[in-house]
């Protein structure tokens, strides 16, 4: 992994929320990845699992997301702390919390979708999205939400899903979140959004 001092040294003023934080780690993480060229997939270091700095980093030297990284991104969102067990503990966490699906079956290593991208974002800073995934909390509905809403591109949601496309998704939404004045966890009134047929079948 490249070195960033700047990441790593990156300090913010004393009540300065977790939104904030993360973004502003989000913001200097793109700028540095942006010139460097895409890895093969690595394993999340082990100084990732004590800061948000680390696995921030880590997800934008990543030419695409893994589940673990996801998972602890997600984790990270909701409790503002970093997950200290494994993989397998970590999933569980999710599943109880809500923010993973019990029907998921990754391996630490594999690299997910975007569908699932979005279901993990959704769920982890409990957006407040539109009317079709708050009733099904499908990630195909997840992902059209955040296209809807200008958070996500227009790629299509079954397609694996890059680091600084990962890290650029949480970023506008926390930002979004922020300019409406909603702390995680408010409901709003979103509107439907309706899709059309798909010719593969339905995923989560």
């Amino acid at each position: 992994m490249f070195s960033v001092p700047a990441l790593r040294a990156a300090s913010f003023p004393a009540g300065c929320s977790t939104v904030d934080r993360i973004s502003a780690t989000i913001v200097i993480a793109l700028a540095i990845s942006g010139c460097a060229a895409p890895r093969a997939a690595a394993p999340v270091p082990a100084d990732a699992l004590r800061g948000n700095a680390a696995l921030v980093e880590h997800i934008a030297d990543s030419p695409y997301v893994t589940a673990e990284a996801a998972y602890r991104m997600a984790y990270l969102l909701r409790h503002d702390a970093a997950f200290e067990g494994d993989f397998s503990a970590l999933a569980s966490s999710l599943i109880e919390a809500g923010i993973a699906r019990k029907h998921w079956r990754h391996a630490p290593d594999q690299y997910v979708n975007r569908a699932t991208a979005a279901v993990l974002i959704c769920e982890a800073l409990r957006w407040p999205g539109g009317v079709n995934w708050r009733l099904t909390g499908l990630g195909r509905y997840a992902w059209r939400d955040l296209q809807y809403r200008n958070v996500a591109g227009s790629s299509a949601e079954w397609g694996l899903v890059r680091g600084g496309e990962y890290l650029g998704m949480i970023q506008r939404a926390e930002e979004q979140l922020s300019a409406r004045g909603k702390a995680p966890g408010t409901a709003s009134d979103g509107a439907a959004i309706e899709l059309g047929a798909r010719p593969d079948a339905e995923r989560r």
